[in-house]
């Protein structure tokens, strides 16, 4: 792995504000996460977890923030 690709992360969600509907689901929300990462997504019905992972498999866009993917994901 070169040193850019360490420094980079795979997947970035920064300062995001994400809607489903008419709904605010996430707000000020960040994430880093580089390649090989377990991410443990944790919470009630109903408080984003689908949502996010919608945002970050790129079928849902960000209202407000920005996401960044490096290289492509499963």
């Amino acid at each position: 792995m070169s040193a850019s690709q360490a420094e980079t992360p795979a997947i970035a969600l920064i300062n995001a504000a994400i809607s489903r509907g008419n709904r605010l689901v996430l707000r000020d929300f960040s994430l880093e996460a580089q390649s090989g990462d377990i991410i443990w997504v944790r919470g009630a019905n109903g408080s984003g977890k689908s949502t996010l992972f919608r945002a970050l498999a790129g079928l849902l866009p960000p209202a407000a923030g920005r996401l960044q993917i490096n290289g492509s994901i499963a």
